[in-house]
């Protein structure tokens, strides 16, 4: 919105399902809709819409893998396992789209070409948690706060493992990788 000259306030959010969000924006109950795969690939498609603007270019927060603290914190080993075998799982998806593809979607509910084609717009990649990534979360955390999204000001380490935690369960391949 910044791109454009709009401000958080000037556009009136309303929080719908992804269901709900398409049926508002297709009978024209919402002027506007933020779309993500698969409903975008059927969207466009279609020819239903017209992408005001990507996320090509937009420095995102990320995916997280989550877990209660305590749980992380006393299994450290068995999740330093789990995120291996995801990054191996991730690797062999990008260099494998098709075949990925095959299992992926009747897993999703999609057709195979809608499959690859939400394959073909994401990497699979897995980064280690340092300080960078915290203070982009707090960043984060801050403008929420700020526009009244969250009723609190949110001190993310407070949600977090130790940098030693951290350090303990990046898997070998990533480590290796850098």
């Amino acid at each position: 919105m910044e791109e454009v000259g709009l401000k958080f306030n000037d556009v009136q959010g309303v929080n719908l399902t992804v269901a709900d969000g398409q049926a508002a924006f297709l009978n024209k109950t919402v002027d506007a809709y933020v779309a993500i795969d698969p409903t975008l690939i059927k969207l466009q498609q279609e020819g239903t819409i017209r992408v005001l603007r990507d996320a090509q270019g937009i420095k995102t927060p990320g995916s997280f893998y989550l877990a209660a603290r305590e749980f992380a914190s006393n299994n450290l080993e068995l999740f330093k396992a789990i995120l291996e075998e995801y990054y191996q799982v991730g690797e062999w998806a990008n260099q494998n789209r098709q075949a990925a593809a095959q299992i992926l979607a009747p897993k999703l509910k999609v057709d195979v070409p809608t499959m690859e084609t939400m394959l073909s717009r994401r990497k699979y990649d897995m980064q280690p948690i340092n300080e960078q990534v915290l203070r982009d979360q707090q960043q984060v955390a801050d403008l929420l706060y700020q526009l009244k999204i969250v009723p609190k000001q949110v001190d993310v380490r407070e949600a977090t493992l130790t940098s030693e935690q951290y350090a303990a369960i990046i898997p070998d391949s990533i480590r290796n990788k850098a």
